[in-house]
């Protein structure tokens, strides 16, 4: 079953997420990525952006990073779903290397 890796994944950031300090910026953004790949892995497969959404209240601790969160699962969806694995995968890392960049360039998820 798919999701099980991805629920686990989501799970295993939210809590690494919220204890990153300043000075582990690019842990944090790492953690970030990761789940940004997890949320497109979702839009991949089709899943409704409203359950996302919910989740993210579940996985983020502060307002900052659960609005955040939701800004950037919003942005996921904006993008097209792939039609083949191979490019459901591209798309996914894709999302994860461009958002990692954003967080260490404070443009998302502000330290």
């Amino acid at each position: 079953m798919k999701t099980f890796p991805a629920l686990f994944v989501v799970c295993s950031l939210a809590s690494g997420a919220a204890a990153a300090s300043s000075t582990d910026r690019a842990g944090y953004c790492a953690s970030i990525s990761s789940y940004a790949e997890q949320v497109m892995f979702i839009r991949q497969m089709n899943k409704p952006i409203e359950s996302q959404m919910e989740s993210v209240r579940y996985q983020f601790d502060t307002a900052v990073e659960q609005a955040s969160a939701q800004a950037l699962v919003q942005r996921a969806w904006t993008v097209e779903r792939s039609s083949t694995s191979r490019d459901q995968q591209k798309q996914i890392s894709r999302f994860g290397e461009s958002t990692e960049a954003a967080c260490i360039a404070g443009e998302i998820f502000p330290a």
